[in-house]
């Protein structure tokens, strides 16, 4: 501890007493609170030990009240400091400058943002994409830049990949090309077959692919709940048959559960300079079809 305590001094000394002095000076003043957050990829330390005792000397020779600090699932620490006047800042630097490899002002810099520069954020292209958390039994779409497709679970935080094209799921569009029939599936997934109830009517196996998938919740927004909108109710649906239950051999359908298929963890690479342009996402939806 004392060790810390020196090297603290040499690389911050004027700091480390200007916090000492206003912790003796401005004891009338209200308690402030402040956050800053290191990415894993730039934490210099990962052992939970070392940052502890870190912080406990920062927090003695700083002059805060507090510094307290919690780590994400996918490794960020999230550092809370609280005290009064400038000590805050002051233990907010010392922590950058202790514990993180990242440049002082990484955070602050960001572009200027111009009427050009708007117009170019505004033309890069978006894709709409699925996401799904295990941990947390949750499915959103959003809609995402194209040369990076990531998307935060905002229960845990965690940030995820998108699901394979291939293998999203939701409110399928099937289309029969035996007899020309077009139906929908509120459980339908990429590859996986549903069968066409008109054919099976006249003794004839057939399996359609679904044509799109849709976030669940969408097709209420076009008439498709349970009334038809003249206050008649629609025909009752036939019962789920797919591939993946056998056509209704195995009940439950795999397709019934909410997380379908789940999402990697994104592994960031540190390649992106400025990560505020992912917040310019235009549009988010959950699980149930509500936009966020």
């Amino acid at each position: 501890m004392y060790y810390l305590l020196q090297v603290l001094q040499e690389v911050h000394g004027s700091n480390v007493q200007l916090g000492m002095s206003r912790l003796h000076t401005s004891r009338s003043t209200r308690s402030i609170e402040k956050h800053y957050h290191i990415a894993t990829e730039f934490l210099k330390y990962s052992e939970a030990a070392r940052i502890r005792e870190i912080c406990k000397a920062i927090q003695e020779s700083s002059g805060v009240e507090s510094i307290d600090y919690q780590r994400a699932r996918n490794g960020t620490v999230h550092f809370t400091v609280r005290g009064r006047d400038d000590t805050p800042d002051i233990a907010i630097r010392t922590i950058q400058n202790c514990l993180s490899t990242e440049q002082p002002g990484h955070h602050t810099t960001q572009p200027q943002l111009t009427e050009g520069n708007l117009q170019r954020l505004e033309s890069r292209p978006m894709d709409l994409r699925q996401f799904s958390c295990l941990n947390c039994n949750y499915v959103w779409w959003r809609r995402v830049l194209r040369h990076k497709p990531v998307s935060r679970c905002k229960k845990c935080s965690v940030r995820y990949d998108p699901i394979d094209r291939d293998k999203e799921f939701g409110f399928g569009h099937f289309q029969c090309y035996t007899c020309g029939h077009s139906f929908t599936s509120a459980r339908a997934q990429r590859g996986v077959a549903s069968l066409c109830f008109n054919c099976q009517r006249r003794g004839v196996h057939s399996e359609c692919f679904p044509e799109t998938i849709e976030p669940l919740g969408w097709e209420r927004g076009r008439g498709r709940g349970r009334g038809q909108g003249d206050g008649t109710r629609r025909k009752r649906r036939p019962p789920h048959a797919c591939s993946l239950c056998e056509f209704g051999k195995i009940n439950p359908c795999p397709l019934f559960s909410i997380v379908v298929v789940a999402s990697d963890p994104h592994i960031s690479t540190g390649s992106t300079v400025s990560t505020f342009i992912s917040q310019l996402s235009g549009l988010s939806v959950d699980g149930d079809g509500d936009a966020v």
